[in-house]
């Protein structure tokens, strides 16, 4: 956990005053002075431990390399307890290498050179508080890097999100409004009487075949593959008036619905309306002219919608992306709501999408 810079100026002072405490009632109060390598006066262990505390404070993050030289040459004068903290600030905010941990280790050093452990008979304590300091530095280095990690992973999960969001739009309303103008400008075309409409008509038809081209090369960047993604964020038309859209533009499409209407809020609906869609704007570009029927079913327990196209009058593939990003979108949104999204082509040559998502909590 990052300590906040109020937060962290509070731990060292507090680490500070810790070390100078320690320090003078170890040396003045009881006298340890005397028993070091160096005999020092009470006033100048005292000043030895203010100057230690100040170093480790103000140089432990910033410079953990010349703070633990810095102590280990104040601790051979007076041993210090900042410099069995020392092996800690190395272990936790040194560069990784050698050199670190050379420096890391000279604060101990000072400090059992100071203390004249050997002469106390006492030659190890020292090394081991300095080595468990180490390893708590470590294990303070390795879980601050983890949760580095994990934070700058949860930037990227959103990021793609909002990348997958803004292809489900472009995919779903602008491809949708495309094909219903290349439909249009293709009827145009064919029905003009003067040649220079029919060429004006040609003209803005093969504009749109290439704005659906390069749509879908963009699609296919921005889209994320992994499961989970939704529906587009961006409220669709109602699938009737989507119906009403394409009728208008031209397209054979018939519809029916049995039971109630859906609420717009209901995330159903949303899954159902970018369908619809989908399922219409892939008919005008792989089955331009074919006859398409929607037909809706909302039931108490599920909602089932199947689009289905005949196939018939074709006349060649009409102008598609190629990315295949709406189709695998919706089936992740129906497999998030608890249902599931078929689409297969049918034995008499169209094909279907079927859709089924129960409107309670259980799977169909």
């Amino acid at each position: 956990m990052r300590l906040l810079p109020l937060e962290r100026i509070a731990a060292d002072v507090l680490l500070g005053a810790t070390v100078v405490a320690a320090g003078v009632w170890r040396d003045v109060l009881r006298g340890a002075g005397t028993d070091f390598l160096l005999p020092v006066s009470p006033e100048a262990a005292v000043a030895v431990h203010v100057a230690s505390a100040v170093v480790l404070v103000v140089l432990r993050r910033r410079r953990p390399r010349v703070c633990a030289l810095a102590l280990g040459g104040l601790s051979v004068v007076v041993p210090s307890y900042a410099a069995l903290v020392m092996p800690y600030s190395a272990a936790r905010y040194g560069r990784r290498g050698a050199a670190t941990v050379v420096c890391g280790l000279a604060a101990p050093a000072g400090w059992v050179v100071g203390a004249d452990l050997w002469a106390g008979g006492d030659p190890v304590s020292g090394v081991l508080l300095a080595a468990a300091t180490a390893t708590a530095g470590l294990y303070a280095r390795g879980r601050a890097e983890a949760l580095e990690c994990l934070e700058e992973q949860v930037v990227r999960t959103a990021r793609t999100e909002d990348r997958r969001r803004v292809a489900a739009d472009l995919h779903g309303a602008v491809t949708h409004h495309v094909t219903l103008a290349v439909m249009r400008a293709g009827v145009l075309a064919a029905r003009a009487p003067d040649d220079a409409v029919r060429t004006e008509a040609e003209g803005v038809r093969a504009h749109g075949v290439h704005a659906l081209r390069e749509l879908g090369d963009m699609v296919a960047a921005l889209s994320d593959p992994a499961p989970g993604a939704g529906v587009s964020t961006t409220r669709p038309p109602s699938w009737t008036r989507v119906v009403e859209e394409a009728v208008a533009a031209g397209q054979d499409v018939t519809s029916h619905q049995v039971g109630d209407a859906l609420d717009p809020g209901d995330p159903v609906a949303g899954l159902v309306d970018d369908a619809v869609r989908e399922a219409l704007a892939n008919a005008r570009k792989h089955a331009a002219g074919a006859a398409v029927a929607v037909h809706l079913a909302v039931r108490a327990a599920s909602v089932r919608l199947l689009v289905r196209d005949d196939g018939a009058a074709a006349g060649g593939r009409g102008p598609g992306t190629g990315a295949g990003t709406g189709l695998d979108r919706l089936r992740r949104a129906a497999a998030a709501l608890g249902g599931r999204l078929e689409a297969a082509p049918t034995p008499e040559g169209g094909f279907e999408v079927d859709v089924r998502v129960p409107r309670t909590g259980e799977a169909s």
